[in-house]
């Protein structure tokens, strides 16, 4: 039996870890600082290490602030190192990391790099829904695609004479606003034959415009470390440990509803491994820096399950 439609606001981990991380990026020899993972242009899904250094002038480094977007994200004192284990609930998008390091004399050093995250379970993302000149814009979700079943993006927006908007999926109405924009994130399981999303404007007049997209498709995230319901656990590697190369992997699809055909291991976008399911193990090979690695299953009734980890080899 299907759950009921659930409007979600912010999706958690269904277990919090206390991992205790080792330093593995060292300080450089000349002065200045450096962020040694994630690497440069990495793609990357939370929970991640960001990890950094600094050399002071023939001084110790006194303080470190990490800034993500021009916010401050984590402040390290006293220290020529540090790893930040990185929780956030980041937007789907490009994001630019600046490290700012300080030596005892005030000797100020910098280190940059970019990132990319591929999905959001971070509902503020909807800013980026521009308003259109006349009738009703569906931002997202994007037809013949696939988001995940615990927070998929229903976001909309109208022009300036839309007084009232109304989001559907599959004939239901499950958000209605007075104003010219919404957005939320909606869950419910999956079902291999897709939903169908509608979006409605109304003028102060009664004219309506609407805007819809189709096919799409919700697979079975992730959203767990050990226990899913269901999903894929990947038990190896350890999220926020680094790793060597080869690295072990060990996911194990857990309370699936139909019995798994199929399992498939990428690292970022390339085949690494497969399985007959419901279990895949593998030694991946990888060279040094930050990867995605994306791990998923498929069952007898079509439906798909998949759970990605970042990955940072040393």
């Amino acid at each position: 039996m299907k759950h009921p439609l659930r409007i979600l606001i912010t999706c958690a981990l269904s277990t919090i870890l206390t991992v205790t991380a080792v330093a593995a990026c060292s300080p450089p020899s000349q002065p200045g600082a450096v962020i040694c993972y994630p690497t440069a242009n990495a793609t990357t899904v939370p929970i991640f290490n960001i990890e950094g250094a600094a050399t002071g002038k023939n001084l110790p480094i006194t303080k470190m602030i990490l800034y993500a977007d021009n916010q401050k994200i984590y402040e390290s004192d006293n220290n020529s190192s540090f790893v930040y284990a990185d929780y956030q609930a980041w937007q789907l998008g490009t994001h630019h990391l600046v490290l700012n390091a300080w030596d005892s004399d005030g000797n100020l050093f910098q280190a940059s790099t970019t990132i990319s995250v591929p999905i959001s379970i971070n509902t503020t993302y909807n800013t980026s829904c521009s308003h259109p000149n006349t009738g009703v814009h569906l931002c997202l979700p994007i037809s013949n695609t696939w988001y995940p079943q615990t927070f998929g993006p229903f976001f909309a927006s109208g022009s300036a004479a839309v007084v009232a908007m109304k989001g559907y999926i599959n004939n239901a109405n499950v958000v209605s606003t007075t104003g010219n924009s919404f957005g939320i994130g909606y869950g419910t399981n999956p079902d291999p034959s897709g939903f169908k999303f509608v979006a409605n404007g109304w003028d102060s007049k009664g004219d309506v415009w609407s805007a819809s997209a189709t096919g799409i498709h919700l697979y079975y995230d992730g959203g767990c470390i050990k226990a899913c319901n269901p999903g894929i656990a990947i038990q190896d590697p350890p999220i926020l440990t680094d790793q060597t190369s080869p690295f072990s992997l060990n996911a194990t699809v857990q309370n699936n509803p139909a019995q798994i055909t199929e399992m498939k291991a990428y690292l970022d976008n390339s085949l690494a491994a497969t399985s007959a399911g419901p279990t895949i193990l593998a030694n991946i090979s990888a060279s040094h820096g930050t990867h995605l690695l994306t791990v998923q299953a498929w069952d007898t009734s079509g439906n798909l399950y998949k759970s990605q980890v970042t990955v940072n080899v040393q």
